[in-house]
């Protein structure tokens, strides 16, 4: 399988406003960007975003980057993304982090957005996570480890983010960075699938081809707990 080196993840967050427990004008102008009105969201961030408030900045930053309710300006939207990340928040620090391994608004530097990654990941983002472990299984911006890989999708996994469930499924098909282990690689296909990724389809029904009905019954066995521990 391919696909750890055909994954190239366009964040979700640039494309959907994520709701923060910040109060105020933030969360008005997030209801009012749900109901489609960007020119209120962004009338209102941008009053808390000069005040310095990071969550505010950062959903500035995807307005202005995606041109929602103002002229699309990526150099406006660097410059809130890097106040929102240096101002600690995580989604912001992932966006920035993004934007530097797609080579949007900004060059290509590897380096540059594992440090993005990497805090936001501490931070227990799991988007950040998650491209955390494709650097690590590329070896960019990082030494090529496919342990440290199978590490932060582990992580990010384990909080939900359906892309790292289907790589590190991936990872105990072929055994990178862990023994091989179908039954496990199978549960986390099973869970990525159901956390939308549809790209897990055709694994899991790949796997499934190998295994015996013993197997298929302890990978379900398997995803059932998985589920309990993540809280779904």
């Amino acid at each position: 399988m391919r696909f750890l080196y055909q994954f190239t993840m366009l964040l979700l967050l640039l494309t959907v406003l994520v709701p923060v427990a910040f109060g105020g004008n933030v969360e008005d102008g997030l209801a009012a960007a749900e109901s489609g009105d960007f020119k209120t969201a962004h009338s209102l961030w941008l009053a808390e975003a000069e005040k310095g408030n990071p969550v505010a900045q950062g959903y500035l930053g995807i307005l202005y980057l995606k041109g929602q309710g103002v002229a699309k300006d990526e150099p406006q939207a660097l410059k809130w993304f890097r106040s929102a990340a240096d101002g600690g928040d995580a989604t912001a620090q992932t966006n920035l982090g993004a934007l530097y391994i797609q080579g949007q608004v900004v060059e290509i530097d590897y380096d540059k957005a594992v440090h993005w990654f990497r805090l936001a990941g501490n931070q227990g983002d799991p988007s950040a996570q998650s491209y955390l472990g494709v650097m690590y299984a590329r070896g960019q911006g990082v030494q090529q480890s496919d342990s440290q890989s199978a590490k932060w999708f582990h992580v990010a996994a384990k909080r939900g983010d359906a892309k790292a469930q289907l790589s590190l499924g991936v990872m105990y098909d072929v055994g990178r960075g862990v023994a091989q282990n179908s039954v496990v690689a199978c549960a986390w296909y099973s869970l990525a699938l159901e956390n939308g990724e549809a790209a897990a389809q055709g694994a899991l029904e790949a796997t499934k081809k190998k295994m015996t009905e013993v197997e298929i019954e302890i990978y379900e066995q398997i995803a059932e707990q998985l589920r309990i521990d993540i809280g779904r």
